[in-house]
């Protein structure tokens, strides 16, 4: 069957340009089938090593291991006879802290994980016998983390997105993934060079006298090693706790520097050294974390730009076509009836519009991220603009089965006055006019209303479209963003209408806000000061 999959050219490059995070992007339709890479095509070396490492994962023909902390895959049993009174939400850490301390439990979970065909790791460290005796010390060889085999799907069922380690031919691969809302997945291979970087970027001080803190990876490399240090045996930590299963074999790692030193000051270094490694474990998970959240955004915005530019391209060559059609048409003079001239005369300007519209939005972005956006307010009839602006609209929608109505509840015509820049708030208003356009359902009726709430007059734009899921509200009219966002969108757009009119109504001391409209549908509500109250 066909795909609904809009792929412009260098999509990809652009998409990889955005964020050095991003190495390798896929596209996965409602089926699993792989969009992109598309084999066949002239692909990259990474680009046919993805295919042959993910292929029959991602379409859900194989099975991998998928790295899993076995005290939270255990939680229920290990804590089944503890503290019920305990606070519900702190199960995760209860777990943690007694799988640690019990070795009975311990060895318990792992023959449960052992009989259910989950495999146990080993770390790649291993105590320094010699320090360990004089200082009492251990570190566990057994791993924290198993694996368990499962298929994409069954990896993704439960979230909206996330990250799934691999290591193959012993180095780790990072395969970040994000559903759509039109069922695509989306995703890329993570630059790991890049993620180390930046791990290694939060670290504390690595070396002093007395000890070194570093971070080892899945091959038991440190991250940042120390200059004088460059021979030492890494494998042999005097202490070391495992990180994360999304960074499996992963190890915060505590070296002493003058191994003599343990034999005078045993306890206190044993507690210091311990000490340091919790706080380095504390800062790298921290960290970890807000690496991962900054990933995600930045693949988020990444996709959003690279939708974006798709976008703003196709949004582009509709009118222009539309004009072009119309245009050879009165020039060949194919169509003598001189109503419908006029009509296709009405129809080009309506386009041409349009484009402006959509030109003039790009533009006032780029103006407001630099600041540079200026105003020429004066005093601007609200009820006059709107019934004006609708019968403007009215031919060029009714083109499209559309119609427009216009209604108010203004009195005299000085309580419609406010003091605004006329043709930014047309832009601001035509922007609402268009989205409603271009997410209505079969009932293609749309209201635009004035009115009065106190201080501030009000412009609602109504329709009875798809509506607005509660989940995205408050996200909408951020730049870029689009509930359906993705290459694969059946309803095109920028992802600017909506923030730009908001820029603009703020700057005028209103705002816009999203309500539902009863019996189905979206209300957009402009709201600003009426003339005498925009300074309150």
């Amino acid at each position: 069957s066909s795909s609904p999959v809009v792929k412009e050219d260098g999509w990809e490059d652009d998409w990889k340009r955005s964020s050095s995070l991003i190495e390798v992007p896929f596209l996965l339709s409602p089926d699993n089938r792989i969009l992109v890479p598309e084999a066949g095509s002239a692909l990259s070396d990474n680009g046919l090593s993805f295919l042959s490492q993910n292929r029959d994962f991602l379409t859900g023909r194989a099975e991998i291991p998928i790295f899993k902390n076995i005290a939270l895959e255990y939680k229920d049993e290990i804590i089944e006879d503890f503290d019920k009174e305990g606070p519900v939400l702190n199960a995760a850490q209860q777990a943690k802290s007694r799988f640690e301390q019990d070795e009975s439990i311990k060895k318990k979970v792992y023959e449960e994980a052992e009989r259910k065909g989950q495999s146990s790791l080993s770390r790649t460290v291993s105590p320094d016998t010699e320090q360990a005796n004089k200082s009492e010390v251990t570190v566990e060889l057994k791993s924290i983390l198993i694996t368990e085999n499962l298929k994409f799907d069954e990896v993704t069922e439960e979230g909206e997105s996330g990250i799934i380690p691999r290591i193959i031919n012993g180095r780790l691969v990072l395969l970040f993934w994000n559903k759509e809302i039109n069922g695509f997945i989306t995703g890329s291979t993570l630059a790991l060079d890049v993620i180390k970087r930046r791990i290694a970027g939060i670290l504390p001080d690595v070396y002093t006298k007395n000890r070194i803190l570093t971070i080892l990876d899945e091959q038991g490399k440190p991250l940042i090693t120390p200059f004088q240090e460059q021979k030492r045996d890494y494998s042999r930590p005097f202490a070391a706790r495992e990180i994360s299963e999304n960074l499996p074999l992963w190890e915060a790692a505590v070296y002493l520097t003058d191994p003599d030193i343990i034999s005078s000051r045993v306890s206190f270094i044993t507690t210091v050294m311990w000490t340091l490694i919790l706080i380095l474990f504390t800062s790298i998970i921290g960290g970890g974390v807000l690496v991962l959240k900054t990933l995600n955004s930045e693949i988020v915005l990444a996709r959003q730009k690279t939708t974006f530019v798709a976008n703003v391209s196709h949004e582009l060559k509709t009118p222009l076509t539309s004009i072009r059609i119309f245009a050879e048409m009165l020039k060949q003079g194919k169509q003598p009836d001189r109503e419908k001239q006029a009509r296709y005369f009405d129809i080009m300007v309506s386009e041409t519009e349009r484009l402006t519209r959509l030109i003039n939005n790009v533009l006032d972005f780029s103006r407001m991220d630099s600041g540079k956006k200026h105003y020429h307010k004066k005093r601007v009839d609200i009820n006059r603009l709107c019934r004006k602006l609708v019968e403007n609209e009215h031919i060029r929608a009714e083109q499209n089965g559309f119609i427009i109505k216009f209604k108010s509840t203004l009195g005299e015509q000085i309580e419609g006055i406010a003091y605004a820049d006329e043709e930014a708030i047309k832009q601001a208003l035509l922007n609402l006019l268009s989205n409603a356009e271009k997410y209505a359902e079969k009932e293609k009726n749309i209201n635009v209303e004035t009115g009065r709430e106190n201080n501030f007059l009000y412009i609602d734009v109504k329709d009875r479209g798809r509506g607005i899921p509660s989940r995205h509200a408050k996200k909408i009219f951020s730049e870029f963003y689009r509930i359906d966002d993705s290459l694969t969108a059946r309803v095109k757009g920028t992802g600017l209408g909506l923030s730009i009119a908001r820029i603009i109504i703020r700057d005028h001391g209103g705002d816009i806000i999203f309500l539902p409209r009863d019996g189905g549908g979206s209300v957009f509500r402009i709201k600003l000061p009426a003339l005498g109250y925009e300074n309150e």
